[in-house]
């Protein structure tokens, strides 16, 4: 089964020589079953040969079910589809079929699906699939619940799968909902507007509507990630969720929701991309950087927030970019030579607050993540690291890390240390990391199966 892997890995012609009888086998493993159901959901011509394998169907209690189902949901053949709603139309198969349209993040309609928004066992699956077939029933069925912070969990669910045409849904349920609201389930709510439309949640922030308090809220901020985008951020944010630094991590969760909102930059000229262009930005063009100067608690904050947004623009277009003023390992790899000057003000520096914490520990993130992918000698980073590491936690958890060659999270973390494991899978070879995005995507939490398979497809040779 092994060599089956390593040859859909290898080669995607690989797949166009398999029959059905090895593909049926290799689903029903439960070890390497998700793997292949990922990839054929990731390569629609090489699925539709083995087609004939989906036509049966296992048990919904069945180990197999969650990535069997989904792949047969994306076949788009009849008779298949009809199976499907024969599940869903039997209150005891249903919740079997919502997980897996869920976990192939199909788009599917049945009247039944409404049944399943209040029960906790498949509620996640159903309102994901309802808030983009049938927005309309859904708010439907929860008009029906009094209980004004529940409604705002089931709300975040429906922005997660919806995106920006919630907006204003959401925004109105807030509205109505404000006075019931405690504190967390507004930042919920908040974070979950911010989350489907960052720019139109701005001009609400700029004027007195909306607040960002939900930026320290791990699940919220990984919510808001896992629509927009990862960044070299998603690292020291990690670790500051993981030894518990509230203060820094609502400042690293700035940057790290500012830097990936790349999309107002698309047509802009690389020359005018240089971060230390931000405050330029600002003065000239303020609505396209918006979310920035929401969030931002000062000016300066603002400026550094949009050179992050201007430095990861460049990063997506493959070009090496400038360091931004006061992270010098941001730009191009630096001589090994020149470590010790560039990291000394940064060690010398007597501010401890949470800008200064942050800029500290994203440094010597990045420092590791050069030496990991073999551009700094590891020894050079690890006495840097450990430098640090007396104490300071986050470095320290850092360099445990380095030390052991694993990640900061674990999967199955819903919040930003999960996001962070799945970025580090992506650094692994690829025999050794689809296996575990394959099972993060199928058995995960159903919130983050859209990093778990953005990763497992960077992985996976192009369809």
């Amino acid at each position: 089964m092994d060599d089956l892997v390593e040859s859909l890995v290898a080669s995607g012609d690989a797949a166009q020589t398999l029959d059905s009888s090895e593909i049926r086998q290799a689903l029903l493993d439960e070890t390497y079953g998700p793997s292949i159901a990922a990839f054929l959901i990731e390569s629609p011509q090489r699925r539709r040969p083995v087609a004939s394998v989906f036509h049966d169907f296992p048990a919904p209690s069945s180990p197999h079910a969650p990535w069997w189902v989904a792949v047969a949901s994306t076949l788009e053949i009849d008779a298949i589809d009809e199976q499907i709603d024969a599940w869903l139309a039997d209150s005891q198969r249903a919740p079997a079929a919502i997980e897996a349209l869920l976990r192939a993040q199909t788009d599917w309609y049945h009247p039944a699906i409404a049944d399943h928004v209040l029960d906790s066992k498949s509620q996640f699956g159903a309102i994901w699939l309802l808030a983009r077939s049938a927005p309309d029933e859904l708010e439907d069925v929860l008009a029906g619940i009094d209980d004004a912070d529940h409604l705002a969990k089931l709300l975040r669910i429906a922005a997660l799968s919806a995106g920006p045409q919630w907006f204003d849904i959401l925004v109105e349920w807030r509205q109505q909902l404000l006075d019931s609201l405690s504190n967390g389930a507004r930042h919920l709510l908040d974070g979950a507007i911010a989350g489907v439309d960052p720019h139109r949640y701005a001009r609400r922030v700029l004027g007195g509507e909306l607040d960002a308090g939900w930026l320290a809220d791990d699940r919220t901020v990984a919510d808001f990630i896992t629509a927009h985008g990862t960044s070299e951020w998603v690292i020291p944010l990690a670790i500051f969720r993981d030894i518990r630094d509230l203060a820094a991590f609502e400042t690293c969760a700035s940057f790290a929701t500012a830097a990936p909102l790349t999309e107002p930059f698309d047509a802009i000229d690389e020359q005018r991309l240089h971060p230390d262009e931000a405050s330029q930005w600002i003065g000239d063009d303020p609505r396209r950087v918006a979310y920035p100067l929401a969030i931002a608690e000062d000016e300066e904050m603002a400026e550094r927030l949009v050179a992050s947004t201007l430095h990861q623009t460049l990063l997506q277009r493959g070009i090496d970019p400038p360091a931004i003023s006061g992270l010098p390992f941001s730009g191009h790899t630096p001589d090994p030579a020149n470590l010790e000057a560039l990291i000394e003000p940064l060690l010398a520096s007597t501010d401890d607050g949470p800008a200064q914490r942050v800029a500290r520990l994203f440094s010597l993130t990045q420092l590791v993540t050069l030496a990991r992918n073999g551009k700094l000698p590891r020894a050079t980073v690890r006495t840097i690291v450990a430098r640090f590491a007396e104490g300071n936690d986050g470095a320290k958890r850092l360099l445990s890390a380095f030390d052991d060659d694993q990640s900061i999270g674990r999967f199955g973390d819903w919040g930003c240390r999960g996001l962070e494991t799945a970025m580090w899978q992506m650094q692994r070879p690829p025999a050794e990391a689809i296996g575990p995005l394959a099972r993060q995507w199928f058995f995960g939490p159903p919130e983050r199966i859209p990093v778990a398979r953005a990763a497992l497809a960077t992985l996976l040779p192009a369809s």
